[in-house]
């Protein structure tokens, strides 16, 4: 039984649309292999021009190798019918994000969110 009557869902639904004001590329990797035979990762765009929000959570400093790096935490908004995953990054802007987790079993979703951290 559903908590919202369809209109009500259509109607949140379009205020959380109006408030992605951003847009992103969607990314997928692939796996190829170099000249000697190793595999490699590439990506490529799945999905561009996608509505969104960006949002920073948390920011820390992390020790890797021998010197202090900054890790942050972010949350994206995407349309409640996009499809995201942890095989997935999103590039922002100039900035690319790897997707840590998303919400995209939830009941009347009223908009898709995604952790993300940002790859530098």
């Amino acid at each position: 039984m559903s908590l919202l009557s369809a209109s009500a869902l259509a109607m949140l639904r379009t205020v959380a649309l109006s408030a992605m004001t951003d847009t992103c590329t969607i990314q997928q990797s692939s796996v190829t292999a170099d000249s000697i035979g190793q595999p490699v990762k590439s990506w490529s765009p799945l999905t561009t021009g996608v509505a969104c929000r960006l949002r920073l959570r948390s920011g820390q400093e992390q020790v890797a190798g021998e010197r202090l790096a900054g890790v942050s935490s972010w949350e994206l908004w995407l349309p409640h019918d996009q499809a995201i995953s942890r095989e997935m990054r999103v590039v922002v802007g100039a900035r690319t994000f790897e997707v840590v987790a998303e919400n995209t079993g939830e009941t009347e979703r009223v908009k898709t969110l995604a952790d993300l951290v940002e790859v530098t």
